[in-house]
């Protein structure tokens, strides 16, 4: 393809970066990236699917774009880690209500909690049996316990777990 019909193409299709931007305005405001940046990775985007462009593949140029478009807001998202819980990893999330807030903007004393009373998992499964291991392993795999001692050593191994929580 020459380039005067690449151009003219990107000229009458240049809608559908806005239109794509419009629509994910949300994902792209909380992937805290800037409008005009994403315009121009669309942009390259754009350029890069009119150059790879097969008419015989698809008969609407607009639908193929628009799909490439949406494409690479995805890629976007996966290259630029979204904010908030999804984000967090293995740090520990720390909540402070805004009613620990004076009205002139000091600050109560928080209580903090303190998290040496926490179980670890490991524990409790110590505490259980071989049966009952056995058994709470075959319903975590999605297995119906049909046998009775299967059953027993199932409602034994939860009525543990719940006793040490």
């Amino acid at each position: 393809m020459d380039i005067n019909t690449r151009n003219e193409i990107v000229i009458n299709y240049e809608y559908l970066i806005k239109m794509v931007i419009n629509r994910n305005i949300t994902l792209i405001k909380a992937l805290r990236l800037d409008t005009e940046d994403v315009y121009q990775e669309l942009m390259i985007s754009m350029l890069n699917a009119i150059e790879k462009y097969d008419s015989t593949r698809s008969d609407s140029i607009p639908a193929y774009l628009y799909a490439k478009l949406q494409y690479s807001i995805l890629d976007m998202r996966r290259r630029h880690k979204p904010c908030g819980l999804t984000g967090t990893g293995n740090q520990k999330i720390t909540f402070v209500s805004v009613e620990y807030y004076y009205d002139d903007g000091a600050s109560y004393d928080v209580p903090v909690e303190d998290d040496t009373g926490e179980i670890d998992l490991s524990d409790i499964f110590a505490a259980l049996s071989s049966s009952e291991r056995e058994a709470l392993d075959m319903r975590i795999d999605g297995y119906t316990l049909r046998k009775k001692h299967h059953r027993d050593a199932f409602s034994a191994a939860c009525e543990k777990m719940l006793a040490m929580i």
